[in-house]
């Protein structure tokens, strides 16, 4: 049996008020908020990865067109290899859509040799050959849309793609008018469009993207002419 005297004593020392050290955490969030609190949270969010900054810092664009380069990527999945381009800094990423594999992963590949993973495909078209991937926790250079509608007639346009090499190609070209195939339209090119920019942008000479490259049609009109999915169409497809 315990002594009456040691109750009393452990008693004392649960009822007795235990002051701890408190400890102040100081984090700032991905806008630059700074938080202080008396305790961590649990799980303290990661600052974005800014890929803008570093493809700038490695590879500085001389002109609106580089620019764009620096947002073109190379995509690969187990059914396929082609180009991409990053549509807004949050990460969201147009490409072909027969080269991507709805449940699988995409490797992509920036400009410097970055190799990032992007799982799965937001969104696939039903009309066009393109898909919306997403890559998640970046920062990342984008190039702006420009309505086609607006262009003259023999204004400069440039297809840029990112081949197996990993070296950035851009390939100068006019825009030919717009076409319509199968009941979808297309703008219609001379710059050479291949496997290589397939997927990738097609942009003015201020860096603006118009369209969506696309070699599925090429050969089929039996014009030899190249052509891009109008980036209004794209947008309209993904919301």
């Amino acid at each position: 049996m315990i002594p009456l005297r040691v109750l009393i004593c452990v008693s004392f020392l649960f009822a007795s008020p235990i002051h701890a050290e408190t400890k102040v955490t100081t984090w700032t969030d991905d806008d630059g908020v700074v938080h202080i609190e008396d305790k961590p949270p649990s799980v303290q969010p990661k600052r974005s990865r800014d890929l803008q900054e570093q493809l700038t810092l490695n590879f500085p664009p001389r002109n609106a067109v580089e620019k764009a380069r620096n947002a073109t990527i190379l995509v690969q999945s187990s059914k396929g290899v082609g180009s991409g381009f990053f549509i807004d800094k949050d990460g969201f990423i147009l490409t072909n859509k027969h080269i991507v594999n709805p449940s699988g992963t995409h490797k992509i590949v920036l400009i410097d040799g970055t190799q990032l993973e992007v799982q799965g495909v937001k969104e696939i078209s039903e009309k066009y050959d393109i898909a919306l991937l997403k890559l998640d926790g970046y920062q990342c250079p984008y190039i702006e849309p420009f309505d086609v509608r607006r262009l003259s007639a023999r204004a400069n346009l440039y297809a840029i793609g990112m081949p197996m090499g990993l070296t950035h190609t851009v390939v100068p070209g006019i825009h030919s008018g717009s076409k319509s195939i199968d009941d979808l339209t297309y703008i219609q090119t001379t710059a050479p469009i291949t496997y290589i920019n397939s997927g990738g942008p097609l942009v003015t000479q201020f860096g603006r993207v118009v369209g969506v490259n696309t070699q599925k049609l090429v050969g089929q009109t039996g014009e030899g002419s190249k052509y891009a999915v109008p980036i209004y169409h794209a947008l309209a497809q993904f919301r």
